[in-house]
């Protein structure tokens, strides 16, 4: 999806990340393993995933202010079908050049 967001937004950037919640750091090698997008970890001290209330496969849209402007969870709505890939997609298009 990265490279779809690149070149529909050229003018706006989109960055996707991943944040591994705390206590799974063992599963990182292999999170990372062929993929082109960044993962950040939390830790313990910062515990963001609790601070946000994060539920697992939760994905954050932010603005351009890294406000919240929504919560989609990949688990409700997986990917592998195409209309919520392209809901997904279109969301992040329309959050970054906006209104």
């Amino acid at each position: 999806m990265q490279a779809e967001l690149d070149a529909a937004s050229p003018a706006v950037p989109i960055h996707l990340f991943g944040v591994n919640m705390p206590g799974n750091e063992a599963g990182v090698p292999d999170m990372i393993l062929g993929n082109t997008i960044g993962l950040l970890q939390d830790t313990v001290t910062d515990d963001v995933s609790t601070q946000w209330g994060v539920t697992y496969r939760d994905v954050y849209l932010l603005d351009q202010n890294n406000q919240v402007v929504e919560v989609y969870n990949l688990t409700t709505y997986n990917l592998d079908d195409p209309a919520n890939y392209a809901y997904l997609r279109d969301r992040l298009l329309a959050i970054a050049n906006g209104p």
